[in-house]
């Protein structure tokens, strides 16, 4: 008796078509290339226009179509009508919706008119499937076309007609085995990246571009290169046209970009990590450059001024092994970082404040940045100054919208109020700030406030306005 030949695994039911698998060689077995490394993104890529005639717009459609070949592996072949019914998930729904509206038209005129509709539907989707595959191999992605008997064909010379020459459906294969399917494998498994996420590390690239000079850019972008590597051109660059749609900034830190600067902020970021002290050249306002011996404490960004500040502790020159309080240099009058090899100070030999303590959490001992900065609304603080509670009305709707929308200050508490005279003002209360930062802050007000207190601030406005009125009279 004949052995029975083991049953053929079925592809799944998502990916069943109309036209019969042919049997396939199994293929002898090769020896397993060597993984080259991937290349990486030239420098240019960061900062290229894509020209208007190549920005696409068809982005998220081709990559889900793309994703349908590469998850079938090759088992099935595809045609417009298989495709139409994963890509368009309302296809039953617009089945059945035709089929009521042929049944509810009573002339022979309306039954074709809805005909025609659906016809031009159903058209206009197999023609964007199809426009849709011939993109993507036209950008090298392993889509093959395949005649009658399930071989691979040239795509300009496949059968357009059958034996009874009736009009043959175009058919494609996915080849899981080609270059981009195992880039696409390595973005899918690697980095488990989805669509939507590629537009996202394209807007990445952008904003990545406004951290030039700063180190962190050198570890971050060198991952979002990996990732760009993995998609051919053509794709990449629909996803950077759609990332285009959102605008944002850091702020431009390009001042910071050249070899002198990046080299000396290289070195105080490292010696932040490290927690080692350095040397720093640094200018103040009127004054000649001077050497500084700082222990590296950290670094912050702040948005509103565009500026790197560099935070660190001076060795009391009077008492050794004593370090004064954390202050701040501005990175932009600092012109060398060198590092002189001795570790920082505990936290303990700094002198004692109530702004000054470690940050909370595992690992070694940090300073707590953020309570340093925690009365402040960006990077302002100073010692030896008491912190007020601010009570403030504000009277013109758009400073009441600007309070509001755009916080004065992070720890403010609002309510809206009515005045006298019936019209609307806002009641904003911070319990603990700078009152020199809230002084200058509240200049860009004009004269739509009013301080309720604290009596000290109120004084100080009145000695700012006349000295101003006193300059423009």
């Amino acid at each position: 008796m004949a052995k029975k030949s083991p049953a053929r695994k079925k592809p799944p039911a998502a990916h069943k078509t109309a036209l019969k698998q042919p049997a396939l060689k199994k293929p002898a077995k090769k020896k397993r290339p060597q993984k080259k490394p991937l290349p990486l993104a030239p420098a240019s890529a960061w900062n290229e226009a894509v020209p208007e005639d190549e920005r696409g717009v068809r982005f998220f459609e081709r990559l889900g179509l793309w994703r349908i070949f590469h998850d079938d592996r090759g088992q099935t072949i595809f045609t417009k009508a298989t495709l139409e019914k994963l890509i368009h998930k309302d296809h039953e729904e617009r089945k059945e919706w035709f089929k009521r509206q042929l049944e509810s038209a009573i002339s022979p005129a309306d039954k074709k008119e809805v005909r025609d509709q659906m016809a031009r539907e159903k058209e206009a989707r197999r023609r964007d499937i199809e426009r849709g595959v011939v993109a993507l191999q036209e950008t090298h992605v392993p889509i093959h076309d395949i005649d009658l008997r399930g071989r691979v064909v040239n795509r300009d010379k496949r059968p357009q007609k059958d034996k009874k020459k009736k009009f043959t459906e175009r058919a494609w294969r996915y080849d899981p085995h080609g270059v981009w399917a195992r880039r696409l494998d390595e973005l899918l498994d690697t980095y488990a990246i989805q669509s939507y996420e590629l537009v996202g590390i394209m807007a990445c690239r952008t904003l990545l571009t406004d951290l030039q000079g700063l180190p962190q850019l050198e570890g971050v972008r060198g991952l979002v290169d990996k990732m760009t590597a993995l998609l051919p051109k053509g794709i990449r660059e629909e996803a950077i046209e759609l990332s285009r749609a959102w605008r944002y900034s850091l702020g431009d830190t390009s001042k910071y970009a050249s070899p002198a600067k990046k080299l000396a902020l290289g070195r105080w970021y490292n010696a932040t990590i490290l927690r080692q002290q350095v040397e720093i050249e640094h200018t103040s306002p009127g004054k000649p450059s001077r050497v500084r011996r700082l222990a590296a404490l950290g670094t912050t960004f702040d948005r509103e001024e565009n500026a790197v500040y560099l935070l660190g502790s001076e060795e009391d020159s009077e008492n050794p092994g004593s370090w004064k309080w954390p202050v701040q240099w501005k990175f932009d009058r600092v012109s060398s970082v060198t590092p002189v090899n001795l570790k920082n100070p505990p936290l303990s030999a700094i002198w004692d404040h109530p702004r000054v303590r470690a940050a909370r959490g595992p690992g070694p001992e940090r300073l707590d940045i953020s309570h340093l900065y925690s009365d402040s609304v960006g990077s302002f603080f100073r010692y030896g100054q008491p912190t007020i509670r601010l009570e403030l009305l504000v009277h013109a709707p758009h400073w009441i919208a600007w309070c509001s929308e755009r916080p004065f200050h992070p720890k403010q508490r609002v309510s809206h109020e009515t005045c006298a005279d019936g019209k609307p003002q806002l009641r904003l209360v911070v319990d603990r700030c700078d009152e020199e930062e809230i002084a200058s802050r509240l200049l860009r007000l004009g004269g739509e406030f009013t301080v309720v207190s604290p009596p000290s601030l109120i004084k100080k406005l009145k000695a700012t306005a006349a000295a101003i009125g006193k300059r423009h009279s």
